[in-house]
């Protein structure tokens, strides 16, 4: 069960992201600082789930998923204080 609420809980903080990313990229020249905020906070989230050297998903992160555990931790706040400001999308 700790396995399907983190691949769940991993799934729709990946989705939430795309859409918010895809909102940011559409309205980049009327607005491109949603896009320019969002982006580190990309990185970060990619940071948390691969290997940047190997394209490899980090066994970390696929350990804190087994036992419902959050490897996201750390983007997932800054997506969170971004969605804050811009909304949710």
């Amino acid at each position: 069960m700790a396995l399907f609420n983190g691949l769940t809980r991993g799934v729709q903080y990946i989705g939430q992201f795309v859409s918010s990313m895809v909102w940011s990229a559409e309205r980049f020249h009327s607005d491109p600082k949603p896009l320019q905020e969002l982006i580190p906070v990309g990185k970060r989230f990619v940071s948390e789930i691969l290997d940047t050297k190997t394209g490899n998903v980090l066994s970390s992160a696929v350990g804190l998923l087994v036992t419902g555990g959050d490897p996201f931790s750390g983007s997932r706040h800054d997506f969170q204080a971004w969605q804050t400001q811009w909304g949710k999308h």
